[in-house]
């Protein structure tokens, strides 16, 4: 027994210090007042667009969602098998499981999980989407920093969240903010 508890002890340590719920909690950038540590990029869960966004944590204060980096953020929040349909927006009516957007009507497409999917709307994927793609003022392009020697946009909830390069502008979008360099 005493084998068992110090072995789930070890395995919790090496699975981190997160958990599902700790996804659920607001944004929070920490203590406005933080003397002798150092503001940097962190990685909150917003529940509502099921995506991993950038902020600039002030290094004091704050909570549990908070992470170091995006594939922390998304292995930590986001379940294999967590099926939802985007910003929130119910699954459509009269279906239960699909394998092909086909299933799913004019208006629906097949959002897969894990070996099959729901039947989600397309206008709210649709809406989601356009985010991905800022409109950056001329002359200017999406900042998309490298992590792991992948290029990823960085995006936050919005530009109060100070996740853009010195420099930078930010474009406020519906549900992004998008950095522009």
């Amino acid at each position: 027994m005493r084998f068992f508890v110090i072995f789930t002890i070890s395995i919790l340590t090496v699975l981190g210090q997160h958990s599902e719920s700790d996804c659920r909690a607001q944004l929070d950038l920490g203590k406005s007042k933080c003397s002798g540590k150092k503001a940097e990029i962190k990685y909150h869960y917003d529940a509502k667009t099921a995506t991993c966004l950038a902020f600039l944590y002030t290094g004091c204060g704050g909570n549990a969602n908070r992470f170091d980096s995006d594939s922390e953020c998304y292995r930590t929040c986001q379940g294999i098998d967590a099926l939802n349909c985007p910003l929130g927006s119910k699954p459509l009516p009269k279906t239960n499981i699909c394998q092909d957007s086909k299933e799913c009507g004019s208006k629906g497409y097949c959002n897969m999980g894990s070996g099959f999917g729901i039947c989600c709307e397309k206008k709210w994927q649709e809406k989601l989407d356009k985010e991905y793609g800022p409109k950056c003022p001329a002359g200017k392009k999406a900042y998309e920093p490298t992590d792991g020697g992948i290029a990823s946009l960085r995006l936050g909830k919005s530009c109060k969240s100070n996740h853009c390069p010195e420099k930078a502008t930010c474009v406020q979008g519906e549900f992004f903010a998008a950095c522009c360099v």
